[in-house]
């Protein structure tokens, strides 16, 4: 059940599953997930054989990545039809632009499940307003039935939309938590579980993506009162987490800075022992890009006209002048233009391993710059 498949659907808990794809050359990939309901008319499928099958499907992905989705959900259902509802976390292009092709072609009956404010922007796309049921009327700790099976709605407001809202299926045990504990993955892209070493994907997520930490503490304080208590997280991007690391996790982002909580330190002055783990990460990083590179990379930054005057170069160290993050920011954005993703990806990581060894905010970068292949050593 650990490992994951490109062409089958993957069990994560009973009568759920993984029906999306891993991109090994896209840490940035969707989790769509299907929650089977059985029922009673017999008929052959992959998910409870001898019974007829209905389900809910969460957060389905985009409409470029539907025609996998489709193949994996026909396994389980043997046909489209029998999709009963879509539940939207939020209505980013990547959770869920493929719901309008879902219920416009294949489940006319299906039922868009979601708050208020995703509905706004998802009607758009043009499904009708007959096929939403508005989640308001669900909060925790009530519910909505869909096939005979409770399901549970848990609002995480600016988690990162602000009508964004978790689902919880309580008989699985599964909590599908959106935005919340996503992350970009470039670690073993073998299995659908986390691991420590996810947690750097996770951080760079959620400072990148999250408002502030209030919004993270309510939505994990949330989490914690849902009874029976949740046993796997699965999020809409990377790893789903269950046992000893999901708890970890959890405590980890209820105090993680994030969003506004970073600005204040880019307008305080820079203490000598911060621009010195600045200087740390970035020798670090140069000097691992040179290692795969073969070149004089420290060179090319100290000749880059936009950097002049921010940094320099002290008995063959490079020290930051100007802010920390910035300016590692645009010399690790420099050395990464024109070359192969995969030679950047291991400088990049030496980046994010780097901030947050030392607790410094991580970095903005390019997640195209990332190759999960060439850490792996797949390349």
């Amino acid at each position: 059940m650990g490992n994951h498949s490109k062409l089958k659907p993957v069990q994560i808990a009973p009568s759920v599953w993984h029906v999306g794809r891993k991109d090994f050359n896209n840490p940035f990939y969707s989790n769509p997930f299907l929650r089977v309901i059985p029922g009673q008319k017999s008929i052959p499928t992959m998910g409870v054989k001898g019974r007829r099958l209905s389900s809910l499907l969460v957060d389905p992905g985009s409409s470029a990545g539907f025609a996998i989705v489709q193949a994996k959900v026909m396994q389980l259902l043997g046909s489209l039809d029998r999709i009963k509802g879509v539940f939207l976390n939020h209505q980013s292009p990547d959770a869920g632009s493929s719901t309008s092709q879902i219920i416009g072609r294949y489940s006319p009956k299906a039922f868009c499940i979601t708050s208020q404010e995703v509905w706004q922007l998802v009607q758009n796309s043009n499904i009708p307003n007959s096929n939403f049921i508005d989640t308001q009327n669900f909060h925790y700790p009530g519910g909505f039935t869909l096939a005979n099976k409770r399901f549970h709605v848990i609002p995480t407001p600016f988690c990162h939309f602000s009508g964004a809202v978790m689902l919880y299926d309580p008989e699985s045990r599964v909590l599908f938590s959106g935005a919340l504990l996503a992350g970009l993955d470039y670690s073993d892209q073998t299995t659908l579980w986390a691991k420590e070493e996810d947690w750097d994907g996770i951080k760079y997520f959620h400072q990148t993506f999250m408002p502030n930490k209030i919004a993270l503490q309510m939505a994990v304080a949330a989490i914690c009162e849902i009874i029976p208590s949740v046993e796997v997280i699965a999020p809409q991007h990377g790893k789903i987490l269950r046992g000893d690391i999901m708890h970890e996790f959890l405590n980890r982002i209820a105090d993680l800075p994030v969003g506004v909580d970073l600005l204040s330190s880019k307008a305080a002055p820079i203490p000598n022992s911060e621009r010195n783990a600045w200087n740390t990460i970035l020798n670090r990083a140069v000097n691992t890009l040179s290692s795969v590179t073969g070149e004089d990379e420290i060179s090319k930054l100290m000749h880059y006209s936009e950097l002049q005057g921010q940094i320099e170069l002290q008995q063959g160290l490079l020290k930051i002048n100007g802010s920390g993050k910035a300016t590692l920011e645009k010399a690790v954005t420099y050395l990464a233009s024109g070359i192969e993703s995969f030679l950047a990806a291991p400088m990049m990581y030496e980046v994010i391993s780097g901030s947050d060894e030392l607790g410094l905010p991580l970095p903005k970068l390019s997640v195209e710059s990332f190759s999960p292949g060439i850490i792996m050593g797949k390349r």
